[in-house]
């Protein structure tokens, strides 16, 4: 009994770390964090914008899961060229959703524009 549940406790672990089960063949348990960063990239794309009656809300690929939390201010480029400033309104799991701080003059934010919490170096 112990050793059939030992068994089935790691093949659940294999399959929350991503990799394949082989029940009848031992395999060892890697965890995913093991071969990337511990700490999320703080980065993602937008996703669209939507249009409202008051102000535009930029919408982002990624939330939580990257390290983005409500409050922060972000920059928008497009190929190494500042598109604007955000702050995050709403963040959930994999979504975000921002309001435009700051537009550069002549640009206008697009799908699949680089997103990144903004930081401050010393």
């Amino acid at each position: 009994m112990f050793f059939r549940l030992t068994k089935c406790i790691a093949a659940i672990s294999l399959l929350m770390a991503g990799s394949t089960v082989a029940l009848g063949q031992e395999e060892s348990v890697r965890p995913l964090f093991v071969d990337g960063p511990i700490f999320p990239a703080g980065s993602t794309t937008v996703f669209g914008v939507a249009a409202t009656p008051v102000t535009d809300v930029v919408l982002l690929n990624n939330g939580l899961d990257e390290g983005f939390r409500m409050g922060m201010v972000c920059q928008v480029s497009r190929t190494d060229t500042a598109v604007a400033e955000l702050i995050l309104v709403d963040v959930r799991e994999n979504r975000a959703a921002a309001l435009i701080l700051n537009l550069e003059n002549g640009q206008a934010i697009r799908s699949g524009d680089d997103v990144k919490i903004k930081t401050i170096t010393l």
